[in-house]
């Protein structure tokens, strides 16, 4: 079972890709569907699940990637470290 409290997507139409928002780089769980049961009872739902950060990195290699904290936005650059964003 993934993170329990609000939650909160956003989306945005005819807009273009600047990055990607990760709220927790370590603790990041992500969207997909998932297959509960076999047979006639084969059931498709979407669940979320944990990844790893540099999974996320692998799957989005021509974005940016950004955080945040209490001192506002951070891009994640390639070796792990974040830096404040411009």
């Amino acid at each position: 079972m993934g993170p329990v409290g609000a939650y909160n997507e956003w989306r945005v139409r005819g807009g273009s890709v600047k990055g990607i928002f990760v709220a927790s780089p370590s603790c990041s769980y992500v969207k997909h569907k998932k297959v509960s049961g076999e047979g006639e009872y084969q059931t498709e739902f979407v669940g979320s699940e944990f990844m790893q950060f540099d999974a996320i990195e692998a799957m989005f290699p021509e974005h940016n990637i950004y955080t945040m904290d209490s001192n506002g936005l951070w891009l994640w650059v390639s070796n792990g470290a974040p830096r404040p964003h411009p």
